[in-house]
C-alpha cells in the first residue's frame, strides 16, 4: 500500500526548508545565546557615521544576523545591501568599487537588471554616474547596460575604469547615495567581503582602509577572519567603532549552543523525517555551524530520497555525511593535514588562517565566555582515515 502524498512530500518539504543558500526566514530564525543585532542597531542609531566590523568563519550564521539587523533598521534608515560576492570580482575589488556598486544598487531599487531605461532614473546624480561608468562599454548592436550590467558583464573591465578617476567615481557615488537617501539616512551593509582573497584583504583592511573610515555613512563590513592573525589588526580594531567575531557554538548535549541548532533544526520540521537521537548525532556533526548543520540535513534528506526512504534512516545520514565532508579531501593540500596534526601553539598564523578559511579548524564560544579552537568534526573524520595511528585534537 502507498504511502499519502502528504507523506511522500514531507521530506521534499523538508529539504526545500534546509536550503543553506537561503537565508532564515523569520518564521524560522532563532536568537543565537548571545545575539549581536540589538546592540549593533543600538550603536548605529547613536552615531552617524559608526563603522562596525563583523568577522567570522563561513557558515557561522553572519548573513543571517545582518539579516535580522537590516529588520530593525528599516523602517528608520535606508538600507544598501548590494550582493557584492556575486557580482564584483573579489579578485581585484577595491573600496570604489564596492561604493560605485551600492549607489547604483540603491538607485536601482535593490535590482540588477530594473526595467527603468538608462538615463531615466529620477536622480540626476545617480544618472551621472551610471552614465560615465557604462559610457563605450556596449558594443555595437547590443541594448546599453545598466550599470550593474556592466558589473555583471565584466567586473574587471569596469573596477579599470573606476580605477583611472577614482576621486570622481567616489564623490558621485556618494552624492547619489544621499540624494537618494533623503529623508532617511543612509546605511550601508557591506556582506560577502569574508571572501576576500588575502592579498585583497591587506589590501582593503590596512593600506586602503581610510576610504572605508571617510565614507559619510553608517556602514557595516564583514571581513574574512584570517585578518584577525596578522600584525597590523590592532590598527584595524581601533579604528572601528566596534569589531564583532561571530563564531560557531559550542554544542556539547544541554549547553545553549546546542539547544540553539536543535531550535533551528526544529523550527525546519526535523521532527518529521528523522528521530531524535538521529538529530542529535547531525549536531555533534555540525561542528557548531549552523550552516554545516543545514547541509548535513539537506544531503540526509536528499539521500534518503534517492533511497526510496520516507525518513531519513541512520544508514542514509552516515553516507551523506560521508559526501559533506567530500569538499576537503579536494581542499586540503599535504601540508594541511601535517599542520592539522600539530598543537595549537606549533601552527603558524598563515597555516592556522589557511585552516580557518577552509573551515577544517574552528573557532568557537565556550560557555563560559572563553574563545575555543577545534577541528572540525567532519576533518577530524577524514583525518581518522588517512592515519588511523594518529590521534586528533578535540572538536567544539
Amino acid at each position: 500500500m502507498s504511502a499519502p502524498a502528504s507523506t511522500e512530500q514531507a521530506l521534499a518539504d523538508f529539504l526545500a526548508r534546509c536550503d543553506p543558500a537561503s537565508p532564515a526566514g523569520r518564521d524560522w530564525y532563532v536568537q543565537r545565546p548571545q545575539p549581536f543585532a540589538p546592540w549593533m542597531s543600538q550603536a548605529l542609531r547613536g552615531v552617524p557615521t559608526a563603522k562596525i566590523l563583523l568577522v567570522g568563519q563561513a557558515g557561522v550564521g553572519k548573513s543571517t544576523e545582518l539579516a535580522r539587523l537590516e529588520d530593525g533598521l528599516q523602517e528608520d534608515f535606508t538600507l544598501v545591501r548590494s550582493p557584492l560576492d556575486q557580482i564584483l570580482d573579489l579578485t581585484v575589488v577595491g573600496w570604489h568599487d564596492i561604493l560605485v556598486l551600492s549607489a547604483l544598487w540603491r538607485g536601482r531599487g535593490g535590482r540588477s537588471d530594473s526595467h527603468v531605461p538608462l538615463g531615466v532614473i529620477p536622480s540626476p546624480a545617480l544618472s551621472r554616474l551610471e552614465r560615465d561608468l557604462v559610457e563605450g562599454l556596449s558594443p555595437a548592436g547590443t541594448p546599453p547596460p545598466t550599470g550593474v550590467q556592466a558589473f555583471r558583464n565584466d567586473p574587471k573591465v569596469v573596477h579599470e575604469r573606476i580605477e583611472s578617476g577614482r576621486a570622481q567615481f567616489w564623490d558621485r557615488s556618494v552624492a547619489a547615495l544621499q540624494e537618494e537617501g533623503r529623508p532617511k539616512p543612509i546605511a550601508l551593509i557591506l556582506d560577502g567581503l569574508e571572501k576576500l582573497p588575502p592579498h585583497l584583504m591587506t589590501r582593503l583592511f590596512r593600506d586602503e582602509r581610510r576610504h572605508l573610515l571617510d565614507l559619510p555613512f553608517r556602514v557595516v563590513v564583514t571581513a574574512p577572519l584570517g585578518m584577525s592573525f596578522q600584525t597590523y589588526f590592532g590598527e584595524v580594531e581601533s579604528d572601528f567603532l566596534a569589531v564583532t567575531r561571530l563564531r560557531a557554538l559550542s554544542h556539547r548535549t544541554q549547553e545553549p549552543g546546542f539547544r540553539f541548532l536543535r531550535e533551528l533544526a526544529d523550527k525546519r520540521g526535523a521532527v518529521e523525517v528523522l528521530s531524535g537521537p538521529l538529530l542529535e548525532e547531525s549536531i555533534s556533526w555540525s561542528g557548531g555551524l549552523p550552516r554545516q548543520l543545514l547541509q548535513l540535513l539537506a544531503a540526509a534528506a536528499t539521500q534518503a530520497m534517492m533511497d526510496g526512504l520516507l525518513r531519513v534512516e541512520r544508514e542514509s545520514f552516515l553516507r551523506a555525511r560521508r559526501k559533506v565532508s567530500e569538499r576537503w579531501q579536494y581542499q586540503l593540500e599535504p601540508a594541511d593535514y601535517v599542520s592539522l596534526a600539530k598543537p595549537d601553539e606549533e601552527r603558524t598564523t598563515t597555516e592556522r588562517a589557511r585552516l580557518l578559511a577552509l573551515g577544517a579548524l574552528l573557532e568557537y564560544d565556550q560557555p563560559d565566555g572563553g574563545l575555543g579552537l577545534g577541528m572540525n568534526p567532519l576533518v577530524g573524520a577524514l583525518l581518522k582515515e588517512r592515519r588511523p595511528d594518529r590521534s586528533v585534537g578535540p572538536s567544539p
